[in-house]
């Protein structure tokens, strides 16, 4: 089995300010997995039912979000670690800036390097 990938144009400026486009490759999904479908193929590859999988991994995601709200990073073993990064308006003087300010920015995601080795050998076909 192999990934889907398509060329996007992005246009550039040179090093002589002329502009120009180059061709980048973007991932293409397939599909996208639910989680119940997860939870189906974990409980056929193992002893758990589907619906103790789904519930474990329903509480799970709640508990991502409790942590990632308390200030916590989630770290998930040979996958990667969640993060909270902030975004606010600049002021000129730090004493005028309010916590009031501060809102979500992304929630990030770092792959673990176990997780970028064991894909490394992907295969790309090319979508029209």
């Amino acid at each position: 089995m192999s990934r889907k990938y398509k060329l996007r144009p992005k246009r550039i400026r040179d090093e002589n300010g002329e502009e120009k486009v180059l061709y980048y490759p973007i991932s293409v999904a397939v599909s996208t997995f639910t989680t119940d479908e997860i939870a189906k193929e974990i409980s056929d590859a193992s002893s758990l039912t589907e619906s103790d999988v789904s519930g474990a991994l329903k509480a799970f995601s709640t508990i991502i979000i409790q942590k990632l709200r308390y200030g916590h990073n989630v770290k998930l073993d040979g996958i990667g670690t969640f993060s909270l990064s902030v975004r606010g308006e600049g002021v000129e003087n730090p004493e005028d800036f309010k916590a009031s300010m501060v809102r979500v920015g992304k929630v990030a995601f770092k792959s673990d390097i176990k997780l970028r080795e064991s894909l490394e050998d992907t295969k790309f076909n090319k979508v029209d």
